[in-house]
């Protein structure tokens, strides 16, 4: 008999906190792709000859002069290596994600795991989710450029306030369908990695699954979705709050009526100081709450529900280790 999602929230969180560890690979693929976005970003800047530097002024003639002489070949080099990114990216991903639901695998089945289960499962099905992803993301990629081009097209044909709406019709209809696409394909790493089986069988069998189990496959996406989201405006009430506080604050300690150009200056700049350092506030906490908190439960979720809905032997009572 199928568990209820009472009882797959709360051992999933019980797991979770019994097994912290859960959080390296998400974690750790958010360095590797930190550090290959920095990489990414100063290649593009030696590539146009922009020097590192704080001066808005220097940054842009270096750029303006680079564009007027540039040629066809430094605008191809660039879309070379945002592709070649976007594939590294893929990659280290799709070991991380495999790795990440190896682990949530050997928690379900002994309770506890260890950094070697997401090298195990990282490595072993690393090219399989990669193959599956890449085919979801071709697939997904052509369904919106032919959606996108059947609108413009019917725009083009039609007058233009009309066209206007067809084309906010069109990106609220494409918005829905790329949803329902995800939610058909949430699994595919469970199928992958918990099930064992290739990518273009996980793909069928990761659909199978969201159809003849739509309604708790909704509603554990809805959970999570709207159970981070509130989590991250609550962030953002209470670093809005401090932020205020501040600024409330900042007029007892400035006498602003008899304040110089200069010290204006100097307040406004210190204004703007407390907003970006409220925005990296704001980020970090964000950060540190998805990766260390919903990221690692998500999955552990996740895998219950595949684990307890396709009967799979791994989860055998409902002892919560």
């Amino acid at each position: 008999m199928a568990r209820r999602l009472e009882d797959i929230l709360k051992s999933g969180f019980q797991l979770w906190r019994k097994n912290l560890n859960l959080t390296l690979p998400f974690f750790l693929n958010f360095v590797v792709s930190s550090t290959l976005f920095c990489s990414f970003f100063l290649t593009i800047l030696n590539i146009l000859h922009i020097p590192i530097t704080t001066d808005i002024t220097i940054i842009m003639e270096s750029l303006s002069t680079t564009l007027k002489t540039a040629g066809s070949h430094l605008i191809l080099e660039i879309l070379f290596l945002f592709l070649f990114l976007i594939f590294i990216l893929m990659i280290t991903e799709s070991f991380f994600i495999a790795g990440a639901v190896g682990m949530a695998k050997t928690v379900i089945e002994t309770g506890r795991t260890s950094l070697s289960d997401m090298l195990h499962y990282g490595g072993e099905k690393i090219l399989d989710l990669f193959i599956a992803r890449f085919i979801l993301s071709i697939f997904t990629f052509v369904l919106t450029i032919v959606f996108i081009g059947i609108s413009v097209l019917i725009t083009s044909l039609i007058l233009h306030m009309v066209g206007v709406s067809i084309l906010r019709f069109a990106d609220s209809l494409l918005g829905i369908i790329l949803l329902i696409v995800s939610l058909l394909f949430i699994t595919l790493p469970f199928t992958i990695v918990i099930s064992n089986i290739g990518p273009i069988n996980a793909l069928k069998a990761s659909y199978k699954f969201s159809m003849d189990n739509k309604l708790p496959v909704v509603i554990l996406f809805v959970f999570i979705e709207y159970l981070g989201k509130f989590s991250i405006y609550f962030v953002m009430l209470v670093t809005a709050i401090v932020f205020s506080a501040g600024v409330v604050a900042l007029p007892s300690f400035i006498d602003i009526p008899n304040m110089t150009s200069y010290s204006l200056s100097q307040f406004l700049t210190n204004l703007l100081i407390m907003i970006i350092i409220t925005i990296l506030i704001f980020i970090l906490i964000s950060g540190i709450l998805n990766i260390f908190l919903f990221m690692p439960l998500s999955t552990l979720w996740w895998s219950l529900l595949y684990v307890d809905r396709t009967k799979t032997d791994l989860w055998k009572n409902d002892k919560v280790y």
